[in-house]
């Protein structure tokens, strides 16, 4: 099948020249091959001239009728927009069907974050136990090191041992389109980083990938998750309780403290500000609130 065969070579477009992490890779490969199943079982589709804009739109109106997220659906446009911008770009075809179909309009949904003080109680629990088991503190450390950085999962599981530097205490990330920034190093995320280290050093566990098991092999993300959700889960009751609830927590803390937004958008890898912004929203209800339990006539009902 040619569009297969299309596929195939977008695939490997993004691999050996963009260079994507292999999660957005399977993100893609995922989406392409849910979306050839559909125009192959529904539309007969083999060769790419076959696709057009009708079809394409009967595609996000099945997905819609499916009950999909409308960030899920706007996913797969994307997808299907950066496969026939690929197709053109490299001269394999001429036609874009996607140019003017739109993304799906998605009701704006604040970040969720950990109280500061829960959190700030978890982490002074933590130092007090000074536990030395390695486990343990494996999981203190991604604990850690998602609130003080803000990373993503998925950068902290491919950071290196040499992304780390004490003597400057930064630490080097590698983020979205292979896109490096450097994150300061807080004295706390440097005491327990170190700590981890000496534990790692003393039981001679070797890797190239900073957190690892005492296997040597890198964490992955199930088992953060899991780990991250428990701990969490000791402080609070909210629904959500993965690594990116961290990374919320960080990016709307340190608004709160008065960092600038555009030093929040570096901090993060956001590739523009209109990401950074959202947490600006958290930082207007937090102070609503104040506003409403302070204001002598802030509570009192008209």
């Amino acid at each position: 099948m040619e569009f297969q065969i299309y596929i195939q070579k977008f695939i490997d477009y993004l691999k050996t020249e963009k260079k994507y992490s292999a999660h957005t890779v399977v993100s893609y490969s995922n989406d392409l091959k849910q979306i050839g199943t559909y125009f192959g079982s529904v539309y007969r589709i083999e060769q790419i001239e076959d696709i057009n804009k009708q079809i394409i739109r009967s595609y996000i109106a099945h997905l819609s009728g499916e009950k999909y997220d409308p960030k899920s659906i706007n996913r797969k446009i994307s997808t299907l927009k950066s496969f026939f911008q690929y197709l053109n770009k490299k001269n394999l075809y001429g036609f874009n069907p996607t140019a003017t179909i739109n993304t799906l309009k998605v009701a704006k949904k604040l970040p969720q974050v950990v109280d500061k003080h829960k959190i700030n109680k978890l982490f002074d629990t933590l130092i007090e136990r000074n536990s030395q088991d390695y486990n343990e503190v494996l999981s203190e450390c991604l604990l850690f090191f998602f609130y003080h950085t803000g990373c993503r999962l998925s950068e902290v599981i491919q950071l290196k041992e040499t992304n780390v530097d004490f003597g400057n205490n930064t630490i080097k990330v590698l983020g979205k389109g292979n896109k490096e920034r450097i994150i300061p190093m807080t004295q706390e995320l440097k005491e327990i980083l170190i700590k981890f280290n000496l534990i790692k050093q003393k039981k001679n566990i070797l890797g190239d990938f900073f957190f690892i098991f005492q296997t040597g092999k890198k964490i992955y993300s199930k088992w953060v998750y899991n780990t991250i959700k428990e701990n969490i889960g000791k402080i609070s009751t909210q629904q959500k309780k993965s690594p990116h609830i961290l990374r919320h927590s960080f990016a709307t803390h340190i608004l709160d403290e008065g960092a600038d937004l555009n030093a929040i958008k570096e901090l993060l890898g956001h590739a523009n500000l209109n990401a950074t912004q959202i947490y600006t929203h958290n930082s207007i209800e937090k102070l609503k609130s104040i506003h409403k339990e302070s204001h002598p006539k802030g509570n009192k009902k008209k």
